[in-house]
C-alpha cells in the first residue's frame, strides 16, 4: 500500500487575539441615499476567518442632534461577504447630513461574531461632504470660506463659543474628547497630523468618522 497523506486545514489564531483596526466611513451620498460602511482590518488576510464563520454586523440609530428635534430610526449593518477584510454596509434612505447648524450624528453599535469570543464596539458617526472645485471650498452647493484660529491663541474660549463666531479650531494635539464635543456642537476642526507616512495614514483613517474635522494639515 502506498503512503497516505492527509490534508489538514491550517489552524487559525483566534481573530480577537489579532491587532484589529475598525474603520467607519461613508461613500458619496445624496439627499436620497447614504451608504455607511464598517471595515475590520488586521495585519493578515481575513478571508480565511470569514470562511471560518466570522461576521461583522451592527446597527445605526439616529440621527440625533443637540440643537434640533429629529426623528431617529434604526438601520442594519449587513455583512458584505468574503474578502481580505471584513466589511458590513448599511443603506440610509434620506440621510441627515452633519452641518455646523444641524450637527446630526448617528449612534453605531458594531458586532464581531464567530467561533470565538465575540466583540462589540460603539461609536458616533456623522455624514458630511465638502467638495473642492478649482481652488474653492463648497458647502451645500454654495462657495464656502473657512475661517480658523489656533487653540493656542484662545484664552478661556470653548468649542461652542468658536461655533458661535463661525470659527474653526486649529488643533495641534487632537484628543478624542474634543472631536466628540465639536461633532456634537457643530464646531469645525482643522487637525494637525504629524508623524511618518504610516502614522499619518492611520490618523486620517481615525479622523474620518468625526464630521467636525473639515481639514487635516500634514
Amino acid at each position: 500500500m502506498g503512503n497516505q497523506h492527509s490534508m489538514e486545514s491550517p489552524v487559525l489564531k483566534p481573530l480577537t487575539e489579532l491587532s484589529l483596526d475598525w474603520d467607519l466611513f461613508h461613500t458619496q451620498a445624496d439627499a436620497h441615499l447614504g451608504q455607511v460602511y464598517v471595515r475590520l482590518r488586521a495585519d493578515v488576510d481575513l478571508q480565511a476567518y470569514w470562511k471560518a464563520g466570522w461576521r461583522l454586523s451592527g446597527q445605526l440609530y439616529g440621527p440625533h442632534c443637540s440643537r434640533a428635534h429629529t426623528l431617529p430610526a434604526k438601520y442594519t449593518l449587513v455583512d458584505q461577504g468574503s474578502g481580505s477584510t471584513l466589511l458590513a454596509r448599511a443603506n440610509l434612505p434620506d440621510p441627515c447630513f452633519w452641518s455646523a447648524e444641524i450637527p446630526a450624528l448617528y449612534q453605531v453599535t458594531l458586532q464581531l461574531t464567530g467561533p470565538g469570543q465575540p466583540q462589540q464596539k460603539q461609536a458616533s458617526f456623522g455624514m458630511r461632504s465638502i467638495p473642492i472645485k478649482g481652488r474653492q471650498f463648497f458647502w451645500n452647493t454654495e462657495p464656502w470660506t473657512l475661517k480658523a484660529t489656533s487653540v493656542s491663541n484662545l484664552s478661556d474660549w470653548t468649542a461652542d463659543q468658536c461655533r458661535q463666531q463661525s470659527l474653526a479650531l486649529i488643533v495641534d494635539e487632537v484628543e478624542e474628547s474634543l472631536l466628540e464635543q465639536a461633532s456634537q456642537l457643530g464646531t469645525w476642526i482643522v487637525a494637525s497630523v504629524p508623524g511618518n507616512e504610516a502614522d499619518i495614514c492611520q490618523q486620517l483613517v481615525e479622523l474620518v468618522r468625526w464630521p467636525a474635522v473639515c481639514m487635516a494639515v500634514i
